[in-house]
């Protein structure tokens, strides 16, 4: 799926609402599929935790990966996702 597939007709970018939707679509598969959805509700922060953690594993896993174009490095996508997060906060805030 493409990025431009999440923007409405007109082109807007999606409200900060619609990523904070998504993100919890993502963490309730996440604690589905790992069988931690209890935990979910009693302790996000652990269960976001082991979610960043698999990420790191599958950015590791993408090193080996012939048909990748290039390696994924957590810590470069986490300071992306970082200033992505204080643009969207900045313009919607």
């Amino acid at each position: 799926m493409s990025r431009g597939s999440f923007f409405g007709q007109n082109n807007e970018s999606p409200l900060i609402t619609d990523r904070v939707q998504w993100a919890a679509s993502t963490m309730g598969n996440f604690a589905k599929i790992t069988g931690v959805g209890e935990d979910l509700q009693a302790d996000p922060e652990t269960v976001l935790a082991d979610l960043l953690a698999d990420l790191m594993h599958w950015c590791d896993a993408q090193k080996t990966n012939r048909h990748l174009g290039g390696t994924v490095d957590f810590q470069s996508a986490l300071k992306r996702a970082h200033d992505h997060y204080k643009h969207e906060f900045a313009k919607e805030g």
